[in-house]
């Protein structure tokens, strides 16, 4: 046993010549509501930004990490995590926990997912990540609220700005949902620029973005996103596996509203929107590509990728696009749209693009003008996972069984006698690695896929195949759109 510990002491002091201090993943178990007895929420968010042991929040040693990222895990003892009042107040509005300022995961350790809750008459939200990093595992937020004045109803994103040294922030949800929350921009979650969002098997779900008579703008009503290259860099968002219903926006982006600034990346992939809406337009989801010269001066691009997403049922309001908006003036390879299936309540899809450029996508009309009836492509009703999490499920017999595609070729360069091919990902993979591109993801049910020759489109991988009780067909017409019906 000594000789043991004489061994880890002399490892220590070896690494020690490499870095300054021997580090390890530190754990902060949460067994107490705010103000209770015990180590609460509160204290072990301040106990992983400082760095310290704060009240009766320890910090203890958890495996061989790299010693900064904090893991704060709460006792499965709470299927409800109430909080009633808030705990600080800045120039971004109240907030019921402290501001992120560190690299902090927060996982919740029931079998469903543990809701963090305002229970409270006043208005506050639950996160702002302020110059850190934010990991949250098997967590709801639910009832946040920061109208009339504020964005971000559930969480608020932004770079620490006070010093030249910019600190970015990022955040990071898995099998997470944010439920009924309210601001005047991002219902659910606010982006401003050096920020970046990766979303895997969450739910966006009945979040609310409200123009207020103070000037509120009402866009985003699950999640906004505002990069402003003059004052920072990109935002880069990627969404794989995951459900926003039911989302509103009183002027635009019922889903999402996602400006495209030069030098942004937006990849959204196997995503189901459904019953979103927005007062003016993109009641699916709305994205503005900013073609502004200054900023392309600086040779900054932007990509956006949707791929394998089913957006129907959403509806906009006197202007356009019912299901999804893209507003750009000159199409480029950037943009890619492909094998999605879209909707087509009321008006056309891509009412300012020409959906000539995008071919693969199924829009979902028996004819190509009458509306295809959303319960022969999804479930009438919500399906809860074991987690908790609310989603829908394809009908039986719907096209988004078996349409999905795996990935992507792209060519990316050339060199003498050789062609350099990129793999992108559509349900297998998450980055363009190699390595990566060849591994199917779970769907948000965490089945795996496929179920069947192919993986299917949207969150929820079917059990039944795509000629279950009904058959339906996918045939071009003469002006190269897609028609879709079925028998």
């Amino acid at each position: 046993m000594k000789k043991d510990k004489i061994f880890l002491t002399s490892l220590c002091l070896c690494l020690a010549l490499f870095a300054s201090t021997c580090s390890y993943a530190l754990t902060i178990s949460v067994n107490a509501l705010i103000g209770e007895p015990g180590c609460d929420l509160v204290d072990a968010i301040n106990s992983a930004n400082n760095n310290a042991d704060i009240g009766d929040c320890l910090r203890e040693e958890e495996g061989d990490g790299n010693g900064e990222d904090d893991t704060i895990r709460i006792s499965e003892d709470f299927v409800e995590y109430k909080i009633t009042q808030a705990d600080d107040s800045d120039i971004f509005g109240d907030i019921g926990l402290p501001a992120i300022t560190s690299t902090i995961r927060i996982v919740g350790q029931n079998a469903r997912i543990t809701s963090i809750v305002r229970d409270s008459e006043e208005s506050f939200r639950f996160f702002l990540v302020f110059g850190g990093d934010l990991t949250l595992e098997n967590i709801e937020l639910r009832n946040g609220n920061v109208l009339p004045d504020a964005d971000g109803g559930a969480i608020h994103v932004t770079p620490d700005r006070r010093t030249l040294d910019v600190k970015f922030s990022s955040l990071t949800l898995l099998d997470v949902q944010i439920i009924g929350n309210n601001s005047k921009e991002g219902g659910g979650i606010y982006l401003s620029n050096d920020t970046n969002l990766l979303m895997k098997r969450s739910t966006i779900a009945w979040n609310n973005a409200v123009e207020t008579p103070s000037g509120g703008d009402g866009i985003g009503g699950g999640v906004r996103a505002e990069p402003i290259p003059e004052r920072g860099g990109p935002t880069s968002v990627r969404i794989f596996d995951s459900t926003f219903i039911g989302n509103e926006a009183s002027k635009s982006g019922g889903g999402a509203n996602f400006p495209a600034d030069a030098g942004s990346t937006y990849g959204i992939y196997n995503t189901t929107f459904f019953d979103n809406k927005s007062g003016l337009s993109g009641g699916g989801m709305l994205i503005v590509v900013d073609d502004d010269d200054d900023v392309e001066d600086l040779g900054l691009s932007n990509s956006i990728t949707l791929r394998n997403n089913i957006i129907i049922g959403n509806q906009s309001g006197i202007l356009r696009g019912n299901q999804l908006l893209i507003r750009e003036e000159d199409l480029d390879n950037n943009l890619i749209i492909d094998n999605n299936l879209i909707g087509n309540l009321g008006e056309t899809t891509f009412e300012a693009i020409n959906v000539d450029e995008f071919p693969g996508n199924i829009i979902s009309t028996s004819d190509g003008d009458q509306p295809l009836a959303t319960e022969q492509i999804l479930e009438p009703s919500l399906f809860v996972t074991s987690r908790g999490l609310l989603m829908k499920r394809p009908a039986i017999g719907s096209p988004a069984i078996n349409s999905g595609v795996r990935s992507r070729s792209e060519r990316t360069g050339t060199f003498p006698n050789l062609i350099l091919i990129s793999q992108e990902p559509g349900c297998r993979g998450e980055t363009s690695s190699i390595f990566d591109i060849f591994s199917y993801r779970i769907d948000q049910n965490e089945q795996a896929r496929p179920i069947g020759n192919e993986c299917d489109m949207g969150s929820y991988e079917s059990e039944h195949g795509a000629n279950d009780e009904e058959q339906c067909y996918v045939v071009p017409t003469s002006n190269n759109k897609t028609v879709m019906f079925c028998l």
